[in-house]
């Protein structure tokens, strides 16, 4: 996200009947078991178990990846986010985004604690940070350390933010594509889930279209292969402006047919108060129709941390949790 950045040091078609619910669920868990066995006897690698109820809960066809951001995880405050979550009615996927000033071990006792109430997709690099690791070795040292410490706890990985934006990366498309297929092609050798964000705005508002650009600086293999491709808008950064959604997806899904798309980051460029402006906003996106087989929704509000934790008393973090369990019957 390249808008204001507060980072401060302290940030489930429906199917009728018992019996067949009974017999999804018990079907279900037999299958997960049989997984986790297969996987302990083949001597898992890191988070193999939980990657493999992942998959199966969010393979292509599924319902929803419910998307929350946590851009500020700190040891004094990752508790109270931790409460927070649990008491959603999903189980969502949160998005924990990086500090450049920070080494990547000392995230590890805080993941550990969210791992227990949410899936994770990990963001070792913002597009606010892409200067921070200037070359392809540097970029590839911040994800190797990440993998290292954090490998465990992570259900996919983000090897690429806000890619194709213009003027506050830094470097040019041609460094910063390499720098992305590298982190790919490292997470991707070892297993591992991965995702791209890619930028989308007004029409007009940079020099190449979002899908011209991914056309042009996104590998073959690696268009093939990546396993989630999650774009980030905001409304109040392109006056709501922007492609038909159904178009954008359509063309998404034709370029990156292996992945499972939605949006990665969605919210508003500052924390906001609660109220019709902010419920509306919500709505927007986690009630968004499925525009294909592959969409899996996400959004992943970026200011989650900021707007809806604590939870207690919070109409913000109820809009949030209500869209979710929305999502949860009707995507």
């Amino acid at each position: 996200m390249r808008r204001m950045k507060i980072m401060s040091a302290d940030c489930i078609h429906k199917k009728t009947g018992v019996i067949s619910k009974i017999k999804y669920v018990l079907a279900a868990i037999a299958a997960v078991a049989v997984i986790i066995v297969l996987s302990r006897a083949a001597g898992p690698s890191a988070s193999s178990e939980t990657s493999a109820v992942f998959n199966m809960f969010h393979s292509k066809g599924s319902n929803a990846v419910y998307g929350i951001t946590l851009d500020n995880v700190t040891a004094h405050n990752v508790d109270a986010s931790v409460a927070a979550i649990r008491k959603m009615s999903v189980k969502p996927t949160v998005r924990v985004v990086l500090d450049p000033d920070r080494t990547a071990k000392s995230y590890a006792p805080s993941l550990l604690k969210l791992h227990k109430v949410a899936y994770i997709m990990l963001c070792p690099c913002d597009s606010s940070f892409m200067k921070n690791y200037p070359t392809v070795k540097a970029y590839h040292e911040r994800f190797a350390e990440c993998t290292k410490f954090l490998a465990k706890y992570v259900d996919i990985w983000e090897v690429g933010n806000e890619v194709n934006g213009e003027g506050w990366l830094g470097g040019t498309s041609e460094t910063i594509s390499a720098r992305i297929y590298d982190a790919y092609k490292y997470i991707d050798s070892k297993g591992y889930k991965t995702e791209l964000t890619p930028y989308s705005f007004k029409p007009g508002d940079q020099s190449m279209t979002m899908e011209a650009w991914l056309g042009k600086y996104i590998p073959g293999d690696m268009k093939k292969g990546l396993d989630y491709v999650m774009i980030s808008y905001y409304d109040d950064d392109n006056d709501g402006l922007h492609d038909q959604w159904k178009t954008t997806f359509y063309n998404l899904h034709n370029m990156f047919p292996k992945a499972k798309l939605g949006f990665g980051e969605c919210g508003f460029s500052k924390p906001h108060k609660a109220g019709k402006e902010f419920n509306k906003q919500v709505a927007a996106y986690y009630k968004m129709e499925r525009y294909n087989s592959s969409y899996v929704g996400g959004y992943f509000w970026w200011y989650w941390q900021e707007d809806c934790v604590p939870a207690a008393g919070n109409s913000r973090w109820s809009r949030i949790n209500q869209a979710c369990s929305y999502m949860s019957k009707n995507l």
